[in-house]
């Protein structure tokens, strides 16, 4: 399921827009503004895969917040909105996905999320080849966002299923400091397992897994489940009773 964001200043476009992006059954809308400068603001607190953006917006031009987005995310796939066709052909000076006139053609909605789909085919290509490059002994690669994220297994706590997300806990010890970490991928609980390293993690519950060296108490939680309680950290994992014993083997 693609995830976007729908920023324009009419509310009827933005419920009109959103029914027809929904109506695909292939993406969410995770938030609306109806304000460029609103959703810069907030870029990072919602995790999504693509934007639609009307280029007259009332603070900031669609093609100027393009640009900005674009600075520190150069491939994430942009449509924009627009009324006017000579718009549409200025789009392209900041390498949009695609287009949409308004009034939105319901047709044209799926050619444009097949552009997004394309484009976020070819980011995840070039991403497979920078973690052939640079991964290294002890280093896991995690996509978070259009990012790459390279993570020190030794630094994982536990990874948990957060809904159709899955969060990684990290902890760092510098300079006698130590700083928690949290980071969200779409990635599923299955592929990221399989590529730890399973002397040192195990699946101890449907939604959690754990990095053994960080767990200090075992705790009866339910009649089938037990509370792990993690260093450093109020945060703590669940074991199912039948993982007990395979994790009493693998800490010896």
């Amino acid at each position: 399921m693609l995830r976007v964001i729908i920023v324009d200043d009419d509310p009827i476009i933005i419920r009109r827009l959103k029914k027809l992006l929904e109506e695909t059954n292939e993406v969410v809308v995770v938030n609306e503004y109806q304000t460029g400068q609103e959703y810069i603001n907030s870029i990072n607190k919602k995790p999504h895969d693509f934007a639609v953006l009307d280029i007259d917006l009332p603070d900031l031009n669609g093609i100027e917040l393009a640009k900005k987005i674009h600075e520190f995310r150069p491939d994430f796939p942009i449509i924009f909105l627009t009324g006017h066709v000579d718009y549409a052909l200025e789009s392209y000076e900041v390498e949009a996905t695609d287009y949409l006139l308004k009034p939105i053609d319901p047709s044209r909605i799926h050619i444009a999320l097949e552009k997004v789909k394309k484009r976020l085919d070819v980011t995840d290509t070039t991403l497979s080849r920078i973690e052939s490059w640079l991964l290294g002994p002890g280093k896991i690669a995690i996509k978070v966002e259009a990012n790459l994220l390279f993570l020190e297994m030794d630094q994982i706590v536990c990874i948990k299923k957060d809904g159709r997300m899955t969060s990684i806990l990290t902890i760092e010890n510098h300079q006698n400091k130590v700083k928690e970490n949290i980071y969200t991928t779409r990635e599923s609980m299955k592929d990221i397992h399989q590529r730890l390293d399973q002397n040192l993690f195990i699946r101890t519950h449907n939604s959690y897994i754990v990095n053994i060296k960080w767990i200090y108490e075992v705790i009866p939680f339910a009649s089938e489940t037990y509370k792990l309680k993690l260093k450093h950290t109020d945060e703590y994992a669940l074991l199912n009773r039948p993982k007990l014993s395979e994790l009493i083997q693998q800490v010896k």
